[in-house]
């Protein structure tokens, strides 16, 4: 075993006594336990994480709602238009004008999103999700903020135990490869800013 050099000892052990002293301290000066510095500055880091992921994620459960960004391609908007016939290349690039999403909301507590309990009359319930939610939808693709053009509301009725609405928005360049960054502004459930992200896989288009 290599033998550590004399003139090293001393200002290694003067090293590892002042910083032994500064952690000894530092409850002292702070007026904090030890167990609370510590899980504040992990619960810091945690919180700071756990943000970052949540902004670039496709869904988002909020309370006892999740929110889903589902992307529409054109092929799959086509083949439904024409029956599951394949559509043309030129087809394709004229659907593609337009970029179409899905926003898929459900609860916990209630399948029928309609029929959760509220405070607005079941008549104002339909009209926020088939046309008012619209104002409050906006997306961004790089520098270009992008309002909702289009809305449609699909009603499931009890089958599927969520509520869909179909969105478009207006293409911009090189939609396809940048991330897609939808804001819903809701004042149906009282969320506030709800933050929804997705970037498109050769498979999606």
């Amino acid at each position: 075993m290599t033998k550590l050099n004399k003139r090293y000892v001393f200002p290694l052990i003067f090293t590892v006594f002042c910083i032994g002293l500064l952690l000894s301290l530092t409850p002292a000066i702070t007026d904090r336990p030890w167990d609370e510095i510590l899980n504040k500055s992990l619960g810091t880091f945690t919180s700071s994480q756990s943000t970052e992921l949540e902004l670039i994620s496709s869904s988002k459960s909020i309370r006892d709602h999740k929110f889903e960004l589902i992307y529409q391609s054109a092929r799959k908007r086509l083949n439904i238009l024409n029956a599951g016939a394949e559509p043309s290349n030129k087809e394709i690039a004229e659907a593609e004008k337009i970029i179409c999403y899905e926003l898929r909301i459900s609860s916990d507590k209630q399948p029928d999103l309609l029929k959760e309990p509220n405070p607005r009359p079941f008549e104002e319930r339909v009209k926020y999700f088939s046309s008012t939610i619209q104002n409050n939808i906006r997306m961004i693709i790089g520098k270009d903020t992008l309002p909702c053009a289009m809305i449609q509301l699909e009603r499931n009725f009890g089958v599927a135990p969520y509520l869909s609405i179909q969105t478009a928005f207006p293409a911009v360049n090189n939609w396809k490869k940048l991330p897609h960054h939808l804001i819903l502004n809701d004042e149906y459930f009282g969320l506030g800013e709800i933050h929804l992200e997705n970037k498109l896989s050769d498979t999606d288009l």
